[in-house]
């Protein structure tokens, strides 16, 4: 990373488990970890709610912004999904219904909203195991192989993450230079 450049310092929580392809949120933040990328905080979580349990116990320091990774259903595999909390599609909310957690990802966030214990910013990012995989997040595993397309999509994830917290930087500079050459001219 350009060393003049400062990252936005993000929690990320890979929800997941050790069964089939359940991992998969788990194997991004394996991933994160593997390629040192620089990130406040990596967290692996076994259910959703364990969301509200991290906000909780941190709420004296500082929001800091969230990246959720976990697994979604669909019909294209490895296909990753990139949504900002509230504003999900309505197809995102079918995925979210649809959990093997018990209480859905989505039912989380909301509780959270509601509590005010939520950061200002919550991105999540679905990755697409496949349509009806629940007999694959049945048979636990912990020498599961991805598929060639899951593979991809969790190497592919995890540099859609690094370079979100340089990007989100950028934007932030990109905001401030706009502003300042229009009060420039403006003068």
């Amino acid at each position: 990373m350009n060393p003049h450049l400062k990252s936005i310092q993000y929690e990320v929580f890979g929800i997941g488990s050790a069964h089939g392809v359940d991992q998969v949120g788990w194997r991004v933040i394996d991933q994160l970890q593997q390629e040192a990328v620089e990130l406040h905080g990596i967290h692996r979580l076994q259910v959703p709610l364990d969301l509200l349990t991290h906000a909780s116990a941190s709420a004296s320091a500082p929001r800091r912004p969230w990246i959720i990774v976990d697994a979604c259903l669909g019909e294209c595999v490895g296909k990753i999904h990139c949504w900002r909390w509230p504003e999900l599609p309505e197809s995102a909310s079918l995925a979210g219904q649809v959990s093997s957690h018990g209480i859905g990802l989505l039912d989380v966030l909301r509780m959270g909203q509601e509590l005010s214990v939520l950061p200002d910013a919550v991105w999540i990012y679905g990755i697409e195991v496949g349509a009806g995989n629940s007999a694959a997040c049945s048979a636990q595993t912990d020498s599961w192989d991805p598929s060639h397309e899951l593979h991809l999509a969790i190497i592919r994830c995890t540099e859609q993450i690094a370079v979100r917290s340089v990007r989100s930087v950028r934007s932030v500079r990109s905001v401030r230079s706009v502003r300042s050459v229009r009060s420039v001219r403006s003068v």
